[in-house]
Formats: structure tokens, sequence, C-alpha cells
């Protein structure tokens, strides 16, 4: 089977209209959100990412089964997956739970090929391993996906399948393959203002420049001109020629790591950062950069069906981050537009910083029915806490007695909510009856719907956060409003894996931006394949500072 791939190329769709008629256009920013696939879910082992791309393989596996492919792997892989490498694995192995997720993918033939962090897991016989179940409270005997394999298919069907998974995973899925189309990726958009999500192999060494030195991805990112912080497993980055910390005034901060639960700015800690690169630069002013655990709640949905009544706190490991940044620009950013230039450098327009806000929202198989009794509530409350969040501190941090301009803020991130899932924006979920309580079971009465306030606008479709901050999705015009996500050669998506073909990867821009989308022409195929390097596509938008006429 041979499939044909689209490059990733974009056109320009029409800039907005400005917001006064007396503005003058400022500095001009490219912006780049993109969620780069985490290392340990960057397997094609894993079943939900899991594509032969080879309809004849395929076709053979099912007529051995006598069932889709899909469904195969929906009974047959996802069970044990779940049980003993996703699930079991992170309650009984603490910080290494990633490793024995990556685990499931290999072909296990002796203790040497188990990680020796995973000091509690022991090597059985061919692809069987045996730990601790803190969950079921007994030792446990996992079989990985290889094993599956061998147990369930004839021994030739077995090894053709195998062979296809082993080189798809060093083609197309092993971080070594990846990494240099990532940076590609990025560096062929040469973005200002840079998002990335699932950014959780800051350590792993690659030749990304295709040069013989191996090196790691924030090392690559500051030598092409970005300085960054890392927060939460989110990295935002800017160009250091365009943009700079606010409260450096210009001096670059290198690549930075800050904890992914604390609140950095006046109140910030020196131990709570760390330097990536380059290693022997100062300490940098950390009152430009926040972070903050969003600390959600969510009304469980237990085993039997019911949902407790009051609303608990996620885990710490579970919950998710957010990161801003103030920025400034740098002398000579504004470009050929002396008069704009002029007028700022004299204090006539006060407003001109950049806030960047960056977040992943919660993952849905976290935050759906089988969950939640409320689904979609993670996310709605993360936006509610996020909304509170940036309104606060840009109006601390707003110059006392300015005129009221718009703020300049970008919102990016992988939001994990598509278009159309509305009560999510809306901050108002509805509560989900799966079952019947028996009388012992009773349940109290819970609202029908949540209120939360994420200042969603549907006759706008707008985030209003404040009466200076009020934010347009860059790309509604591109999937408008998801009636133009879909496979067909005309529609668009942002990922697309086997399992889903959706927009959930967002820039919203505040109205102190004109702005032009970049839109995308989406592969025929589901990716990450040997030109996406993700399961995610890179999102871009052309910004232009707008700026406050001083008549």
């Amino acid at each position: 089977h041979t499939h044909t791939h689209t490059h990733n190329t974009h056109t320009h769709t029409p800039p907005t209209s400005l917001p006064h008629t007396t503005s003058k256009m400022g500095p001009q920013l490219k912006c780049m959100s993109y969620n780069i696939l985490s290392k340990f879910l960057g397997s094609n082992g894993i079943p939900w990412n899991m594509d032969l791309f080879d309809i004849a393989l395929q076709r053979e596996i099912e007529a051995e089964v006598g069932m889709d492919f899909a469904a195969w792997k929906s009974a047959v892989l996802t069970p044990s997956y779940m049980k003993y490498f996703h699930n079991t694995g992170k309650e009984a192995l603490g910080l290494y739970y990633k490793l024995m997720r990556e685990l499931w993918s290999v072909d296990v033939r002796s203790q040497k090929d188990i990680p020796a962090q995973l000091d509690k897991v022991t090597f059985v016989r061919d692809n069987v391993v045996e730990y601790f179940s803190l969950v079921l409270n007994q030792k446990v005997q996992a079989t990985t996906l290889a094993g599956l394999i061998r147990q369930h298919l004839s021994e030739e069907l077995a090894s053709k399948t195998l062979t296809q998974l082993l080189s798809l995973e060093q083609e197309r899925f092993s971080w070594e393959a990846r990494g240099p189309r990532v940076v590609k990726r990025i560096l062929e958009h040469s973005p200002d203002l840079l998002a990335l999500q699932e950014y959780d192999f800051f350590m792993c060494a690659s030749d990304y420049m295709g040069d013989g030195n191996n090196c790691t991805l924030h090392e690559v990112l500051y030598a092409n001109g970005y300085d960054g912080v890392l927060a939460g497993g989110c990295l935002v980055a800017w160009k250091r020629e365009r943009l700079g910390l606010t409260s450096l005034a210009g001096a670059s901060c290198g690549m930075l790591k800050v904890s992914s639960s604390i609140y950095l700015s006046e109140h910030g800690d020196a131990d709570d950062v760390s330097f990536l690169h380059p290693p022997g630069i100062s300490a940098p002013a950390v009152n430009s950069i926040w972070n903050f655990n969003m600390e959600e709640k969510w009304h469980r949905r237990r085993r039997d069906g019911t949902v407790d009544d009051t609303p608990t706190l996620l885990k710490r490991v579970e919950s998710r981050s957010v990161t801003l940044v103030q920025l400034s620009y740098q002398p000579g950013a504004y470009g050929s537009d002396v008069t704009v230039a002029s007028e700022l450098a004299s204090g006539a327009q006060l407003n001109d910083s950049v806030w960047f806000v960056s977040t992943h929202l919660m993952t849905r198989s976290r935050d759906c029915v089988k969950t939640n009794g409320y689904p979609g509530e993670v996310r709605a409350m993360e936006l509610e806490t996020i909304k509170k969040i940036t309104a606060q501190i840009v109006s601390q941090k707003a110059p006392k007695g300015r005129d009221p301009f718009p703020d300049a803020v970008i919102f990016v991130g992988d939001m994990n909510t598509t278009p159309q899932q509305q009560h999510v924006w809306a901050g108002n979920p509805s509560f989900v009856e799966t079952v019947r309580a028996t009388k012992e079971q009773q349940q109290p009465h819970h609202p029908q719907q949540l209120a939360m306030e994420t200042g969603w606008d549907a006759s706008t479709m707008t985030l209003s956060w404040s009466p200076t901050i009020c934010l347009q999705d860059a790309f509604q015009s591109i999937h408008q409003g998801g009636e133009r996500v879909g496979t067909a050669p005309n529609q668009v998506w942002s990922s697309r894996t086997v399992e889903r073909t959706e927009w959930i990867d967002y820039i919203w821009v505040s109205k102190a931006f004109a702005f032009q989308p970049l839109a995308p022409t989406v592969p025929s195929n589901t990716i990450p394949d040997d030109v996406e390097p993700s399961d995610h596509i890179p999102i871009c938008v052309d910004l232009a500072h707008v700026h406050a006429s001083t008549v």
C-alpha cells in the first residue's frame, strides 16, 4: 500500500478589519502553536495511535481474527495496555510511569530490555513482566504488545505485523526520526512567538540539524535565536532579537525551566528556576513570568456510575498549568514605521507589552462521561481560571492612568476542545446520569448545569476576559465553527489519528492585533507519517500590533 502526502503549505486569508479607524500599525509578529507529541505517547504501538499504513496487511489480520481491525484493537490490545501499562503502572511506579507506558511497545526478551529505573518490574518470560499493582493490591503479570500479537495471530502473520510496526516505530515514531522533522517544521515558519505542547523530552539529544552534532531541542532553539520558559510540559519561546522579558529590559534570559506548580513573580524563589541553556547566564529577574497549577476540581463518576456530590481536587500529577510571560519589543522591532516607533519611544502609547499565555487543557479521556458527572467541567474550569489569572495580572501590570485601549494578549495551546463543544467554551456543562441508582445508592440532587465564568460570548464567538481583553479565534474563518473539519479534499483539521479528525488547537488574539491565519493544506492520511512528525500540525498566524493614534 502506498499513500500520498501533501506538504503542509500555507496560504493567507484576508486580514481582519482594524479595531479603530484612527489606529496605526505597529510591529508585525508571527505566532505558532504546535503540539509536538509527547515522547511516551509518540508510539505506533499505543492502540489508539496504531496504524499499519498497509491496507493489505490489515485485511489479512481482519480475515484471521474475524473482526474489523479497529474493533480487534479495542477488544484485545486496549484493555491490557490501559490496565497494566497506562494506568496501573502510574500508580505503582511513581515518577517512572512513563517508562512503563513505553515498555508496552518494546519486544522484551530479557531483564536487560527493561529500563533500569523500573527496578520494581521483573522479567518473567518473553514479553511478560511482573510487578506489584497498588490498584489491584497484588502482583500482576503484564503481557506486552508483541506478546499479545503473538498470542492472537498466527506465527507468520504475527511476524509480518511486528516487523511492520517496528519499521514504522523507527522511521516515523521514534524521537530520532521525529525530532529533526519537528525542528524543520518550526524553523521553516520561523515564528517570533512559539508555544510547544507535550515538550517532555527536553533532555533528549538528537541530530536535529542533520550536521552530525547531537544536542538538545532547547539548545537548537537557542542557537536559532530563541529564549524561552519551560513549565508544566509546555515551552513558551520568543525570538530575542524581536522580543524580551519586560523585567530584563532587553537582556537575554536564555532557556529557563520553572516549577510546574508555583506562582512566579515578585513572590518567586530562585530555587524555582533552573537554566536549560546556556548554563553560564546570570540569574534572570522572574517578575515577567507566571506559572500556575490550575488546581482543577471534578465531580467524580465512580465505577458503579454514581457521581460524587461535591467536587474534589484532581491529583497534583494530573493537574494542568498555565504560563504567562510579559514581553516587550526590542529596539528596532517596529520596522519601517518611524512615526509609530517615535511615538512609542516618547511614551505616547504606553501599552506596548505583549502578553503570551500558553496552556494544554485537560485530555478528554479525563473529562468525559465515563469519568465525570459533568463532562467538560475540568476544561471549563481551566478556561475560567485562565481568564481570572490573566485579567488580574494584566490589570495589575498596566500603566496607571492609561487610556482604555485593548491589551495585547495572545492565548494559545492545545485546548482538547472542538469548536462545536460549546458547553466547554461557555462554561455550562450539564449533568449526565448513566445509571439508575438503587435505593441503597440514592444519589444526592445534582444541579442540571454548572456555571463557570469563561467569558464566552456565543453571539460574537469571542472570549471576553476584561474590559480591555477580548479574544478572537484566529482560525474561525478556517474551520468555520467546525463545519469545515473533516477528511475531504476541501476540509481541514489540526489533529488526525486513526481515532479522530478534529480541530482542537487554537491561537486566540485580542483586539490589539490585526491578524491573518495561515491556512494549512493538510495531508490526506493520518499522522505522524514520514513527513509530519506529530499527530498535530503546527498552526500559525501573522499579527500586526495596532497602536492608538496620538491625535
